[in-house]
């Protein structure tokens, strides 16, 4: 016991000969740098140093820390992390020789070698420069200086118009991102070949200018607003009625369509620029101004009329139009298969519902509009070709017409729209002045007189604003005992006179050529 006292006092006398000689030797922790042995004596004695703060990210006192200096980040290859004393675990990666940014995580450590990143747990360990995280990652992490990551900004432009028209952006210089403090010259060009002019910049920059320069702070977004040109278009129907009675352009500073204007007693020549003289208007005009367009017409010489025709009891007046003579009117005469409209059935009211008519307003429909027929009726042959084919000549077959005169054949009625214009614009032309709902009234520049008589089933429908007209065509289907017949339509709100396919069952009016 001696031994041991003496060999411990020698001990002690040595350490203080040592501080002494030797002053601050780098074991000194007090406060005045005049050496401290009692620190020195506990470190001898395994006595832990209570001077010292701990590294509580690793566990354990003078252990290495998963937290770096500045500058300083845990690296393997062109990746790395760069652990915080806040618990962030910041991913850094290298693009063209700079380290940039990556995502952030969360972190925390517990006893002397566990880490949870993000809920998923790992076993670190450190040791020489080397950062060894098991489980979570399958490489090592060296640690590594010089190291000052950047941030990275992304800049979006677009324009607000639709698959890109109205004009293009582009950006200077056009990289995938940018750095701090980085600027960047965007400019917006407008298609003025289409009609657009740039308005404004929203978003990051509310500026009017078409070119400006961005300073990259953090993400930012740009649109260019472009705007379309146009240009008010005025109609005047000198003395007739038109509706729309202005219009916009479009894109390429153009009218995407013309009105028809109509005029009792005269014939639409066409829009011009001018009251007199001027240049005629056609759609593809390109406009640079606001402007008035001016309807041109031409009076109409009498239309001319053909012989008058005696049939069931009622005189027809009869039209030439080109190489064809019709009636003027719709047929009424009266054979079974044939109604008028409202007769034995309701017909549709204004309110969408289903009324029944007097018998006076029943006999006011005839007297307006003809009869109504169904196929077989119209053609005077069996009721069952209202199911099936007749397969009969269409050529000039009488039908109910009087003796001399027959129903048009599905070739005759474009006969007819081909001369007068074309069936897109042959309603109009074809139509009376007047017994058409809404708008619906036509210029009737040949006397034709076209009214809207509706049509008819077990329930009638449509009548002052559509009217159908059978031909003696049927359309005739490939292995098949029955199908459609052929006819036309003109109705208020459109301009066109068109062919269609109907059941033969259906009541539509007739007209009448002569052979």
């Amino acid at each position: 016991m001696k031994k041991a006292i003496l060999h411990m006092l020698g001990l002690a006398a040595t350490a203080a000969l040592l501080c002494l000689a030797c002053g601050d030797n780098g074991l000194d922790r007090s406060s005045d740098n005049n050496g401290d042995v009692d620190s020195f004596l506990n470190r001898i004695n395994g006595i832990p140093d209570t001077t010292k703060t701990p590294d509580t990210t690793r566990g354990g006192t003078d252990e290495p820390s998963l937290v770096l200096a500045e500058g300083e980040a845990w690296v393997d290859n062109d990746s790395g992390l760069i652990f915080t004393s806040d618990g962030r675990l910041i991913t850094i990666f290298k693009h063209d020789d700079i380290w940039l940014y990556g995502d952030t995580n969360r972190y925390t450590t517990t006893g002397k070698d566990t880490i949870d990143i993000n809920s998923e747990t790992g076993i670190y360990s450190i040791s020489s420069g080397m950062l060894m995280i098991t489980v979570l990652y399958t490489h090592p992490f060296t640690k590594t200086g010089d190291i000052n990551p950047k941030a990275r900004y992304y800049l979006t432009i677009s324009n607000n118009t639709n698959l890109g028209a109205g004009g293009s952006v582009s950006k200077n210089p056009d990289k995938e991102f940018y750095f701090f403090g980085e600027e960047v010259t965007v400019t917006a060009l407008a298609d003025t070949a289409a009609t657009y002019r740039f308005a404004k910049w929203t978003g990051a920059s509310t500026e009017t200018t078409p070119a400006i320069t961005i300073t990259m702070d953090g993400d930012k977004t740009l649109t260019a607003e472009f705007e379309l040109i146009t240009y008010a278009i005025k109609f005047d129907a000198a003395g007739g009625n038109v509706n729309p009675t202005s219009g916009t352009t479009n894109v390429y500073y153009k009218l995407t369509s013309l009105p028809y204007p109509t005029r009792n007693g005269y014939i639409f020549l066409g829009w011009y620029t001018a009251a007199e003289g001027g240049t005629q208007v056609l759609p593809s005009m390109v406009f640079s101004a606001d402007a008035t367009l001016y309807a041109r017409w031409e009076e109409r010489s009498m239309v001319v009329y053909g012989p008058s025709v005696e049939h069931g009891g009622e005189t027809y007046q009869t039209v030439v139009i080109g190489t064809q003579t019709w009636f003027a009117r719709n047929l009424n005469y009266n054979v079974d298969g044939s109604k008028c409209y409202g007769e034995d059935g309701q017909v549709l009211g204004n309110d969408d519902y289903y009324v029944t008519l007097s018998t006076d307003e029943v006999q006011a429909n005839c007297a307006k509009y003809g009869r109504l027929y169904s196929w077989a009726a119209a053609m005077d042959i069996d009721t069952i070709h209202n199911t099936y084919y007749w397969y009969g000549d269409d050529v000039k077959h009488q039908g109910v017409c009087p003796s001399g005169w027959h129903l048009p054949s599905d070739a005759e009625w474009t006969t007819l729209m081909d001369f007068v214009d074309s069936s897109s614009t042959a309603g109009t032309i074809l139509k009376s002045a007047s017994g058409w709902g809404g708008d619906g009234n036509g210029t009737d520049e040949y006397g034709f007189s076209a009214l809207p008589g509706g049509l008819g089933s077990s329930r009638f429908q449509m009548v002052g604003n559509y009217g159908h007209w059978w031909s003696a065509t049927e359309e005739i289907y490939d292995n098949s005992t029955s199908g459609p017949a052929f006819g036309r339509y003109m109705y208020s709100g459109g301009e066109s006179a068109d062919r269609l396919r109907v059941a033969q069952s259906t009541l539509f009016s007739v007209r009448c050529v002569q052979n």
